[in-house]
C-alpha cells in the first residue's frame, strides 16, 4: 500500500504512515466505500460473469479497458485463443475480484482522507460511499463506441459492396451483365434502357441494352434494325441462351445486334467497336449476359 501524502510503501493493514504520521485507515470509512462487500473476498459471480465490464462499473477503469483492448488485438489475430483466454480471465477474476478490489477500497479511503483531512467525518463518509458506488457509464461509453464503429464499418462495407455491384453487375429485368469499370454512364438510363460509351483517340465503343415486353423479334427487327449489305446472321448460344445475331462492318468498326426472348419480354442489345482496347471491353461484356 502506498501513503497518499508521502507516497512511500506501507503495510497494507496499517492505520497510520509510519514516515509522514498520516492517519489512512478508518475503519466506518471502508465500510461506507464497500458497503455489504466489506470484508468480503469470496469468490465474486459478477466479476466472473462480466469481467471487464464489471471492473468498469466499479470505477476500475484503467484495468477494465486494458483487458478489453487485450482480448480485442488477441481476437483480431486468432478468436478461438481469444475465447480461451476470455473464459480462463474470467475465472481467475471470480476468485481475486473481492480480494484485490479490498486492497483498493482501502488505498482509495486513504487518498479521500488524506483529500478531506479538514473536513467532518460525515463529509468523508458519504465521499467514500459515493467513490464507492457502482458506476455505469463507463460500462456504456465503450459499448456505445464499439456498437458506433460496427455500424460505421457495416454502412462503410456495404457501401463498398454496392459501388462494387453497380461496377461487376447490372440487371435489366431479367438480364445480368458486367460493365467494364472503364465504360461511362449514358445521360437516358432507364429500368429498360442502358447505355454505355467509350472513346479516346484510337478506341470508341458503345454498348445499349434494350428490354421490351411482349415483342415479337421479327416485327422489332423490321422496324428497329437498319439492314446492311455486309450484315451476317446467326445463332449464338450464351450462357445456355440462344441470342440472334447479326453483324455489320465498315472499314473500322464492327456493330453487332443481339435479340432474344424470355419469359415475354425481348431483349435487344447493340454494341460497336473500334480499336483494340475497346474490343477487350466488349468481349468482357459478351461473356457475361446471362438471364435467370
Amino acid at each position: 500500500m502506498i501513503c497518499p501524502k508521502c507516497h512511500t510503501n506501507i503495510e497494507k493493514n496499517s492505520t497510520y504512515c509510519k514516515f509522514c504520521g498520516s492517519r489512512i485507515r478508518n475503519e466506518n470509512y471502508l465500510k461506507s466505500f464497500l458497503g455489504n462487500k466489506y470484508n468480503d473476498e469470496s469468490f465474486s459471480i459478477p466479476a466472473s460473469l462480466f469481467g471487464a465490464l464489471y471492473l468498469l462499473s466499479k470505477k476500475l477503469i484503467l484495468q477494465g479497458l486494458l483487458l478489453i483492448l487485450l482480448i480485442l488485438l488477441i481476437g483480431y489475430y486468432n478468436t478461438q485463443i481469444a475465447l480461451f483466454l476470455c473464459i480462463i480471465i474470467h475465472i481467475i477474476l471470480g476468485y481475486q475480484f473481492n480480494k484485490k478490489y479490498q486492497e483498493y477500497a482501502k488505498q482509495r479511503t486513504a487518498e479521500i482522507m488524506i483529500e478531506n483531512q479538514r473536513k467532518s467525518k460525515e463529509v468523508i463518509i458519504k465521499k467514500c460511499q459515493k467513490a464507492g458506488k457502482k458506476s455505469f457509464f463507463p460500462v456504456l461509453a465503450p459499448i456505445g463506441m464499439i456498437l458506433t464503429i460496427i455500424f460505421l464499418s457495416n454502412n462503410h462495407i456495404n457501401q463498398i459492396e454496392t459501388n462494387i455491384a453497380k461496377q461487376k453487375r447490372n440487371s435489366t429485368n431479367e438480364l445480368y451483365y458486367k460493365i467494364p469499370k472503364e465504360l461511362r454512364e449514358g445521360k437516358r438510363n432507364t429500368n429498360t434502357y442502358h447505355h454505355v460509351y467509350y472513346y479516346d483517340q484510337d478506341n470508341h465503343c458503345s454498348i445499349t441494352i434494350i428490354n421490351i415486353p411482349n415483342q415479337n423479334i421479327e416485327n422489332y427487327k423490321t422496324t428497329y434494325i437498319k439492314k446492311n449489305q455486309s450484315t451476317e446472321q446467326k445463332i449464338e448460344k450464351i450462357n445456355n441462351q440462344l441470342w440472334e445475331k447479326e453483324l455489320s462492318f465498315t472499314k473500322n468498326e464492327v456493330t453487332v445486334n443481339l435479340l432474344t426472348t424470355h419469359n415475354n419480354n425481348l431483349y435487344h442489345i447493340q454494341y460497336s467497336y473500334q480499336g483494340e482496347k475497346c474490343k477487350g471491353f466488349i468481349q468482357i461484356f459478351g461473356t457475361s449476359l446471362l438471364i435467370k
